[in-house]
């Protein structure tokens, strides 16, 4: 197939601008066998030596239409007769987005997206390539106006993105579907209407009827296609700049800090910049999914519910993100068994190692600790973070806090106290509290140790008087090494 050679710089120059294609690559190409995806197999044919790729077609029949069979035979022919590999699946879409309570565009999206990954993985192909192209911009560009989403990123079809681990470019993106129709009927290629893409019940369908081909239509007839080049980078620009404000830090335990690099930001920035740079921020961690207006909300409130489980605080210059419910399953340790163990809570690692034993607490133990606690090795627990030493029973349990809880704090000479009290007094957020860490042992709660806050506080030594049974004085070291949100 010849494709005009101005047609094919246009691409190429979006391929260099975003650094889309590399010597060497191997690239999976999703098709359906509609005219832009067959201009993409055919124009991938002829660069293929440019840049000394390889390439192979990936076809998911969605089995929406009675006769969607023939996408997948015209693909096969074409990759037959290319000697390209291909790679075809079939799933009945409506049913199973029906099944999971999904939109059907959406779900259908994600399971292509899916499936095109496993066999890029599996097969050793580094990159996949979808065959979006300018008219595609334009509809995403005004179903977002539209649906109310964000105002200013409204061009979040990308030339480039990734797809979990992989990168999923698309060298089309700036290329009139006009001048992807001409050339294929200049060469006479055959390619599938879908003619369900013409349905107006589908909210895109309906903008690339109505407004979409009157807009890129005049744009092309006026020559400034790269006008549109150009509002896209500076939107991305935009967007980098507006992040950047913001220092992001994964505090562990699902539970993110954003905080702006500005001093008094407040008397600096005005609410829309502050929404801005939480809003792309947050989206990044959240995967998307994220409703602007709920970030907006934050300012007004201290306290908003974002996402589902994911909420945003504002604590003085700080915005803390964190998931609610937190939970995690309780962990049982038996000293006995073992004297060094790593057991994992959640995304903390917390390693045990018995350094000493005691047959009882008597005066000689007590002589003992004295020696082992001098002021250079409080001084240490109290200032590392992920560092603790403590005297425990043999069966120790790490939990989270209960309602009732109640532990006899270290430097009140065996009174009790509610924990519920002794977070207030902290003056602990409530994200916080519902992090702490509980190890509770045959004699009750032993250790307080909020992670998050380096707080941490061990039961008097008096409650052990007269205990019976071996006491085990162990090194405790935590450490995050988890960042999933």
């Amino acid at each position: 197939m010849e494709i005009q050679k101005e047609l094919v710089n246009d691409i190429l120059l979006t391929i260099s601008e975003y650094r889309l294609i590399e010597n060497q690559d191997s690239l999976l190409l999703m098709c359906s066998g509609g005219p832009d995806s067959t201009f993409l197999l055919f124009l991938f044919n002829n660069i293929k030596d440019l840049y000394s790729i390889k390439f192979g077609v990936f076809h998911l029949d969605h089995k929406i239409r009675w006769d969607s069979y023939r996408e997948k035979e015209l693909l096969e022919f074409y990759c037959k007769e290319m000697g390209i590999e291909f790679f075809n699946f079939e799933r009945n879409i409506l049913d199973l987005s029906k099944k999971e309570k999904r939109n059907l565009e959406e779900f259908a999206r994600s399971l292509r997206y899916d499936l095109a990954y496993d066999v890029a993985k599996k097969y050793g192909f580094n990159k996949i390539v979808t065959a979006h192209n300018l008219d595609d911009l334009f509809s995403s560009f005004f179903i977002n106006l539209l649906k109310k989403r964000h105002y200013v990123n409204l061009f979040n079809l990308k030339p480039l993105i990734f797809w979990k681990d992989i990168k999923v470019i698309r060298p089309l993106i700036f290329i009139p579907k006009a001048k992807i129709l001409a050339a294929l009927r200049k060469n006479r290629k055959e390619y599938i209407t879908d003619y369900t893409n013409f349905d107006q019940s589908f909210l895109r369908n309906s903008v690339n009827q109505r407004v979409t081909r009157y807009v890129v239509s005049y744009f092309k007839n006026n020559d400034n296609i790269n006008i549109w080049r150009n509002i896209f980078r500076f939107s991305d620009l935009y967007v980098n700049f507006i992040k950047s404000l913001v220092d992001l830090e994964y505090l562990g335990q699902k539970l993110y800090r954003l905080s702006f690099k500005i001093d008094s930001f407040k008397g600096k920035c005005n609410d829309f910049i502050i929404s801005e740079s939480l809003y792309f921020n947050i989206r990044d961690i959240l995967d998307g999914g994220l409703n602007y207006s709920s970030v907006e909300q934050v300012l007004k409130n201290k306290l908003v519910t974002i996402k589902k489980n994911w909420n945003l605080q504002n604590i003085g210059n700080d915005f803390y993100l964190f998931y609610f419910p937190y939970k995690f399953h309780e962990r049982k340790i038996d000293f006995m068994q073992n004297s060094e163990q790593n057991v994992f809570v959640d995304d903390l690692l917390i390693s045990l190692k018995v350094i000493k034993i005691f047959d009882e607490f008597d005066q000689h133990a007590f002589h003992s600790l004295e020696k082992i606690f001098s002021e250079d090795k409080v001084y240490e627990i109290k200032q590392k973070k992920g560092y603790y030493l403590g005297l425990f029973g043999r069966s120790l349990l790490i939990r989270l806090r209960r309602d009732g809880d109640f532990f006899y704090p270290y430097g009140l000479k065996g009174k009790k106290q509610k924990i519920k009290k002794f977070f207030i007094d902290k003056k602990l957020e409530n994200f916080e509290k519902d992090r702490c860490l509980i190890f509770e042992d045959e004699h009750g709660i032993a250790l307080i140790w909020c992670y998050q806050k380096n707080l941490k506080r061990g039961r008097d030594l008096s409650v052990l008087h007269k205990k019976r049974g071996k006491l085990f004085l162990v090194e405790i070291n935590v450490s995050n090494y988890g960042t999933s949100a």
